[in-house]
């Protein structure tokens, strides 16, 4: 097998080739439907509304920040170059992050009866969605 050197001007075209693009939104979508499995998993299990409802909340608390970040860095400041870019993301991951604390301080308020192991489990189910979207991909460059 041949051996081919990679020269810098054709490097950032193999890294785009071989990198997957993912959305944010799509890994919203994914959070919103590994939340309702939760849910529904929690409804099997337990048929109780406040430790079903608890699991809802608590993939909300992931979702809903996740929802303003996608947004924040969907729009056209974020776009215009390199160090808007970066900015945008550190401003809206803090936004997110205030947005999480806020929503479960509120939540015994919110969630009448509120189970805190169910709404950590939804929490954290609906969390370890990035770790899903950000696996490697089983590209191969091809010669």
């Amino acid at each position: 097998m041949p051996h081919h050197r990679l020269d810098l001007a054709a490097a950032p075209f193999v890294a785009r080739s071989v990198q997957r693009s993912l959305s944010p939104w799509q890994v919203v979508l994914q959070q919103v439907g590994v939340g309702v499995v939760a849910a529904v998993v929690a409804w099997w299990a337990t048929r109780d509304a406040q430790v079903t409802l608890s699991v809802v909340y608590g993939a909300l608390v992931v979702v809903i920040p996740a929802l303003l970040l996608a947004r924040g860095l969907s729009g056209r400041l974020a776009a215009i170059n390199a160090m808007t870019a970066v900015s945008a993301f550190f401003i809206w991951q803090a936004v997110k992050v205030c947005a999480s604390i806020a929503m479960l301080m509120v939540a015994p308020q919110v969630v009448q009866g509120l189970s805190w192991p169910a709404m950590l489990a939804g929490l954290v189910l609906t969390t370890q969605v990035y770790w899903l979207a950000l696996r490697p991909s089983h590209s191969k460059i091809k010669n």
